[in-house]
């Protein structure tokens, strides 16, 4: 299958990251063309162009990520990264799905900054939906800022807050907080009193790290675990800690090859999530499960070993 992204304007048509030396460009931890696109979006002057570069992004996220979740076969890889130097830098089906997800952040982020208060009824969605299908909770954290600004322009309607709380809860703890209303008010609150400015470098920073640390050989098991979103709800899949290569101790998957790995500080049998705000935090309790406890230290999930 052959597929070829290219990023429409009304000036010209521009191939992803066209990029003459990737080599150095990935040495400087610079993936993503950020003064392209920020020339080109401070171009857009009228309200059809910017509502062209929405309708862009929404192609890339329903149709490139969405369309091909789990399914970038080898040639398509190899195809990508030969007419476009996507990310160089994807060498695996994740790591193009997630840079295409972080470069949908980027140029919204500048997007929203550049015209945001100009937004089009009709796009209002767009950036809620790169934001949920990301899934670096570090990215999610750093473009929160923009979903508060969507919020505040009245352009999320009855979909806030639970929607984009969902995906901060799948991408850090592995849960999920639907219909969980009395936890959006504490939620609210912290993310709020530590609001970081979306930064279109700083994601672009967060999409190397990650590639990084997927990559890392694990070197150490602490334990897997039956994969449960809910308290009252058990998937076939599961979910462990493991010690990487980097000594560092992390919290993903275990079922899938697609991992999003939460960094944890061990104390104990405790372990806390590096990039939490709420207090929460995994035990891995004397019966061998695990337990994810709220800051009151009550039990929220009780994770039973998983059994093969």
């Amino acid at each position: 299958m052959k597929t070829t992204l290219y990023l429409i304007t009304p000036l010209f048509v521009l191939v992803f990251f066209s990029c003459s030396n990737t080599e150095n460009i990935v040495d400087k931890k610079e993936l993503f063309p950020i003064e392209v696109y920020k020339t080109e979006i401070n171009n857009l002057k009228t309200d059809s162009a910017k509502q062209a570069y929405w309708k862009h992004m929404r192609f890339l996220d329903q149709q490139i990520l969405l369309g091909n979740y789990y399914n970038f076969d080898s040639t398509t890889i190899a195809q990508l990264k030969k007419e476009n130097n996507y990310a160089n830098y994807a060498d695996s089906s994740q790591l193009l799905y997630d840079s295409v997800a972080i470069d949908n952040m980027i140029r919204s982020t500048i997007m929203l900054e550049a015209h945001g208060n100009s937004m089009n009824l009709n796009d209002r969605g767009i950036p809620l939906l790169i934001f949920i299908h990301n899934g670096i909770y570090k990215a999610s954290k750093n473009y929160w800022a923009n979903i508060l600004l969507l919020d505040s322009l009245k352009l999320i309607n009855n979909r806030f807050p639970a929607y984009p709380l969902e995906g901060l809860a799948l991408d850090l703890y592995k849960i999920s907080l639907v219909e969980q209303d009395s936890l959006y008010p504490y939620v609210l609150e912290k993310y709020r009193a530590n609001l970081e400015k979306p930064s279109p470098e700083k994601l672009s920073e967060i999409y190397y790290e990650h590639k990084k640390v997927i990559q890392l050989k694990n070197i150490d098991t602490i334990g897997v675990w039956v994969e449960k979103p809910f308290y009252n709800m058990e998937l076939e899949s599961s979910i462990m800690i493991v010690k990487k290569a980097d000594k560092n101790y992390y919290y993903e998957s275990g079922s899938s090859s697609w991992k999003y790995p939460s960094r944890l500080n061990k104390k104990g049998n405790t372990f806390f999530f590096e990039d939490d705000l709420l207090g929460w935090y995994l035990q891995v309790e004397d019966n061998g499960h695990l337990t994810l406890r709220y800051q009151t230290n009550e039990i929220k999930i009780d994770f039973p070993i998983y059994k093969q």
